[in-house]
């Protein structure tokens, strides 16, 4: 597996760039395949590229007249991703992995002139109490996964057991599965929005439980099936 830095620079001043996304939620600890091909994302991550290497990707509330919008409203919970690798085409575009760092949540959106949206974000972090319930929660959260992934070919076993064994925080392994099992987007962007770790936890559950089992890897946007544990570090 690759090793990850998910720590944001320490010239971080909470100024973010925008890439709205209308079915994609981005996690920490996730790391994300994106294509990008508008204009106006090019020179996204370009600046991106010759400053901080961060991109914050936001869901766009999933409705049609939002949508078509050319800049659509979006839920206020964001994540801070950091562009791992990239690669330009020769046409311009962009393929990039990003990987998820922070959870997030928009103050302001800012009047700029940049073609990209510019916001003023507020960090967030977990809210955890210790408690003895913790090893019953993440088997419960790996059992429901491997209950709803058990008959695809793609999914790695091996893998999974040696996450129970991992020191993997509660709130990180929620967001794994809720990330990996296919869960709809406004799902996941509840997932996402939720600081509170057992509250997240029972939502990603819930979220399993309502789900087919025999539903293989979903279509992630580069049109992949999105694999379990993802191919990098959770360091």
């Amino acid at each position: 597996m690759a090793t990850a830095d998910f720590q944001l620079p320490d010239s971080f001043s909470g100024i973010v760039r925008l890439f709205p996304l209308p079915n994609l939620v981005l996690f920490p600890g996730v790391v994300q395949g994106l294509h990008l091909f508008e204009p106006r994302y090019l020179q996204l991550i370009e600046d991106s590229l010759i400053d901080d290497d961060l991109i914050t990707t936001a869901l766009s509330i999933p409705d049609s007249q939002n949508l078509s919008r050319e800049n659509p409203e979006i839920y206020p919970t964001v994540c801070i991703g950091k562009v791992m690798t990239h690669s330009q085409l020769e046409d311009g575009r962009y393929n990039l992995l990003l990987a998820g760092m922070r959870r997030a949540k928009i103050v302001q959106e800012l009047d700029v002139r940049t073609p990209y949206r510019q916001a003023r974000v507020e960090l967030l972090d977990d809210i955890h109490d210790a408690a003895p319930s913790d090893s019953i929660l993440r088997k419960k959260l790996l059992d429901g996964f491997i209950k709803h992934r058990q008959l695809d070919e793609s999914f790695d076993r091996e893998s999974v057991k040696h996450l129970l064994s991992d020191e993997i925080e509660l709130g990180q392994l929620a967001d794994l599965i809720c990330y990996a099992s296919g869960a709809p987007v406004e799902q996941q962007q509840a997932a996402l929005s939720m600081t509170d770790v057992l509250r997240r936890v029972k939502l990603v559950l819930g979220t399993l439980d309502a789900l087919p089992s025999e539903d293989s890897a979903i279509e992630d946007s580069t049109g992949e099936g999105r694999e379990f544990p993802p191919d990098f570090s959770l360091n």
